[in-house]
């Protein structure tokens, strides 16, 4: 049973690794974009802060394939993120008025 969880940590690793190794380019002007219109100020991460976020996550079995799928969406859908930002932080404005 431990091996089966050790093999899928490694899996998602290498699924991790790769996936932002590819969509590298791509993920850093999605995130530009979202910064520029949120008004967020942050620093690129190192690749060795990467490489071990993407362990710690492999490491979860029920987060892994939710961090996964919205890094993907993060990525090719940053104007939908951006959307729902903004209606959240609208939401959060009202309730705090209340």
């Amino acid at each position: 049973m431990l091996d089966f969880y050790l093999d899928t940590v490694v899996i998602y690793f290498i699924i991790f690794l790769a996936e932002g190794l590819v969509f590298r380019d791509t993920f850093l002007k999605s995130q530009e974009k979202i910064n520029n219109a949120l008004n967020i100020k942050k620093e690129e991460m190192e690749f060795l802060q990467t490489t071990m976020m993407y362990l710690l996550i492999s490491c979860i079995p029920g987060i892994r394939l939710i961090a996964l799928v919205s890094k993907i969406i993060y990525t090719f859908y940053p104007e939908k993120v951006i959307e729902a930002l903004k209606k959240e932080e609208k939401n959060e404005q009202s309730d705090t008025r209340r």
